[in-house]
């Protein structure tokens, strides 16, 4: 029975209770042909994921939803049918166990596990307890870890890439507690520290990132641009990543886009697109694009609005989308994930990625505050 619950998407979302719950969606994002709502209340009613939601992610097999509660601190799920001949025993929706003691196997008495990633060919990543982990993307299955097993670095306050994080742009930035600022670019290599002009490139926050469309495959050149801020100041920073016999190389910082402070801190979700020259924000209730093609100085001026969302909806998180598996630089459409305060209700916003055309509104379907949107693999 549970086979007719198998996602091509999954949404975690919020009930308000303190609980966290999930939707199955069946289809495409163009057109959805079915979607179930409370998965977890219909298949472990008994079991309800307690607690405040601090992040999710997909491993193809198994999707862990991590929360602050004690002593599980989430809930490790399958999202596919149970394929005895491969040791696999878990239905669809089914727990496979808690994220303390099936995931987490160390020593800790809390948990606390945000910033989590998840990069089909590239890797999957997550800060637990200051500490950044590090995952092959290609893994099938969650990653089993302790305070030493898969770090990349430690006493880390966050971790960015792009929403295009793919096979082929892999550059995430890692910024830690004194400051200091390292990138690394796939699962098993060193992080780098970065540095400009010699001397450690350091930053308070980091607010968003986004990669150049190149059209090119792995292990070729591209730039990564960062938004960050230092003192009260905001830049837009544009790095080159080079690669020689295919080994990536050091950051070069190539230009440096003073950005109002006040701008910046309206604006929640940075990305570009997956072909054109265009890169995105979000301000308010709207999505915002920009040309960085030869870009020196960021005037927000020149950004064209692409959509505007009714003013009691919140935009909670955007998924843009490749085409196929993502093996080429080309754009699909982009979701985006919406929540109503006065009904508790979330919408799933579809539209074309470059143009803003809307291709499809699932209007208030999500019973609760949407918080993450994946592609079932």
């Amino acid at each position: 029975m549970y086979s007719n619950y198998t996602p091509s998407y999954v949404v975690v979302y919020e009930k308000g209770n303190n609980t966290i719950e999930w939707m199955s969606l069946q289809g495409e994002p163009a057109d959805f042909t079915r979607y179930f709502d409370n998965m977890i209340q219909r298949i472990n009613p008994e079991e309800p994921i307690k607690g405040t939601y601090t992040g999710a992610l997909y491993s193809t097999n198994e999707l862990a939803i991590f929360t602050n509660h004690h002593p599980d601190y989430g809930k490790c799920i399958s999202m596919r049918n149970a394929d005895p001949a491969n040791g696999y025993l878990y239905n669809v929706g089914e727990y496979t166990g808690n994220v303390y003691g099936k995931m987490y196997m160390g020593t800790a008495s809390s948990l606390n596990i945000h910033n989590c990633t998840f990069g089909y060919g590239a890797s999957k990543y997550f800060i637990c307890n200051d500490v950044l982990h590090v995952f092959n993307g290609l893994d099938r299955k969650l990653p089993v870890f302790n305070e030493s097993t898969f770090v990349k670095s430690t006493e880390v306050k966050q971790a960015i890439s792009s929403k295009q994080f793919q096979r082929y742009k892999k550059a995430t930035f890692v910024l830690h507690k004194d400051g200091h600022v390292g990138c690394y670019h796939v699962y098993d290599d060193v992080m780098e520290d970065v540095k400009v002009d010699g001397e450690p490139f350091m930053l308070d926050s980091l607010y968003g990132c986004f990669t150049e469309a190149t059209g090119m495959g792995s292990n070729k050149p591209y730039c990564v641009y960062l938004l960050g801020s230092r003192n009260g100041e905001f830049n837009l920073y544009r790095f080159y990543v080079n690669y020689i016999n295919r080994v990536v190389q050091p950051l070069q910082l190539e230009a440096k886009m003073p950005v109002d402070a006040d701008f910046a801190k309206s604006t929640k979700y940075w990305w570009g697109s997956f072909g054109e020259n265009y890169a995105f924000y979000t301000i308010g209730n709207s999505i915002c694009r920009f040309d960085y093609y030869e870009m020196e100085t960021f005037e927000p001026a020149t950004a064209k609005k692409l959509i505007t969302f009714d003013a009691d909806e919140e935009i909670v998180d955007v998924f843009p989308l490749t085409t196929g598996m993502g093996l080429r630089d080309e754009d699909d459409c982009t979701i985006v994930l919406l929540y109503k305060k006065s009904t508790n209700t979330s919408s799933l916003f579809v539209y074309n990625t470059v143009t803003g055309k809307k291709i499809k509104e699932y209007k208030n379907i999500i019973p609760g505050k949407a918080r993450k949107v994946e592609k079932v693999i």
